[in-house]
């Protein structure tokens, strides 16, 4: 069993190192303090305006808009800055497609949990990118292990189960074997 949870530190620790190597060389920053790697950024989902497909705490890889003629559809889910914020970004689902008078597309966007009333316009110059992939609850662990403290009480626990000596047996003795004596041998 020690042994177990033993090469299961050890994965973890490992894991936690390699993902966190992968993020630190091959990830650089954006404008916004996302990371940013092959026209992907990631950014950890902060509320549950798109519930039940993407909640708080997920981690989503956007596909940034890389040209200013690229289109979306009715059905994608795209993220943008509110109010000229650079710090977050809001993701919605595009509800509805127009165009302006000079033929530039309109989207009119909305989170998933919302009613029609949280709806929002956006000119095809505010969408960052589309969300292509989402992580189930990886926006959480990273944001765990970007704080320092459960950083280090999770790398001291680890360090702890990898060291520590292996259990030994706690409880009673175990009996001493007896010794059976046969019928004809008499016990004088």
């Amino acid at each position: 069993m020690f042994r177990l949870v033993r090469l299961l530190a050890l994965a973890c620790l490992g894991g936690t190192a390699v993902a966190s190597g992968l993020l630190a060389v091959l990830a650089r920053r954006s404008p916004s303090g996302h990371a940013r790697a092959w026209g992907r950024e990631l950014f950890i989902v902060e509320s549950n305006a798109m519930a039940p497909g993407i909640h708080a705490g997920d981690l989503v890889v956007l596909r940034l808009t890389v040209h200013a003629g690229m289109e979306y559809d009715v059905g994608d889910v795209v993220a943008f800055r509110p109010d000229d914020r650079r710090s977050f970004y809001v993701a919605h689902r595009i509800v509805g497609v127009r165009r302006d008078r000079l033929g530039v597309p309109v989207y009119l966007t909305r989170g998933d949990s919302h009613d029609g009333d949280h709806r929002r316009e956006l000119g095809a110059d505010a969408v960052i990118g589309d969300v292509e992939a989402r992580l189930p609850y990886v926006g959480r662990a990273l944001a765990a292990v970007r704080d320092r403290t459960t950083a280090a009480v999770l790398a001291l626990s680890t360090l702890l189960a990898v060291l520590a000596p292996p259990a030994t047996h706690v409880g009673p003795a175990p009996l001493a074997p007896t010794v059976r004596r046969r019928s004809w041998e008499a016990s004088a």
